[in-house]
């Protein structure tokens, strides 16, 4: 028998449990699921949190990455969440993988757009001297917590990438949980697509 391809989750929890709950209940038909809000990511007694989610990144053959409106937990010193981190490593190591992004965070994106700079910064408004001031943003903004979840967009659409060279860069924008297991089904129904996938970005 096949060994299943192992399917690492990476979002925030909070908030985000009975996506989560249902993702892990359509995929571990056929998948071996890695998700810490479920507990089964691999983990060593003698490595650091970070250590462990990051090496599932590694070892994982498909990543998922839900963006909504929490950046997520473990942030150090001003360091990215670690949902950001694995986003990150997925891209870094041209993962096969999946995004989605609630629909919320596009549209704070849309309203935010004319207050940040190109690559992102902000958001910052006009003083009357014409400089810009930064505006302090909320932690307790119930659909963006941290603008940093605009910046993990951001990074997921890969628009430091030019427009001709822009691959792997779908995010789904979902309006509830029901649309994005609509998509994820649609993406996981053929567990041998996936094979070829994963074969053929290893070329």
């Amino acid at each position: 028998m096949a060994q299943q391809l192992r399917v690492m989750v990476s979002s925030s929890v909070y908030g985000n449990e009975q996506l989560l709950n249902r993702i892990f209940a359509t995929l571990s038909v056929n998948y071996e699921v890695w998700m810490s809000h479920k507990g089964t990511i691999p983990i060593r007694s003698t490595a650091l949190t970070f250590t462990d989610c990051l090496e599932a990144v590694d070892n994982c053959d498909v990543f998922i990455g839900i963006i909504n409106g929490r950046y997520g937990s473990g942030k150090i010193g001003g360091e990215p969440s670690i949902t950001h981190q694995e986003m990150r490593r997925a891209l870094e190591l041209n993962k096969v993988r999946f995004c989605l992004v609630h629909e919320h965070v596009e549209l704070a994106r849309q309203i935010l757009k004319p207050f940040l700079l190109p690559e992102g910064e902000g958001p910052f408004r006009l003083t009357g001297d014409g400089s810009l001031e930064p505006i302090l943003w909320p932690k307790t903004n119930p659909v963006l917590s941290d603008l940093r979840v605009l910046g993990m967009y951001r990074e997921m659409l890969r628009e430091d990438v030019p427009l001709e060279e822009r691959t792997g860069n779908w995010v789904q924008k979902y309006a509830d949980d029901n649309d994005a297991l609509i998509f994820l089904q649609a993406q996981f129904r053929d567990p041998q697509r996936l094979q070829e996938l994963i074969a053929s970005q290893k070329v």
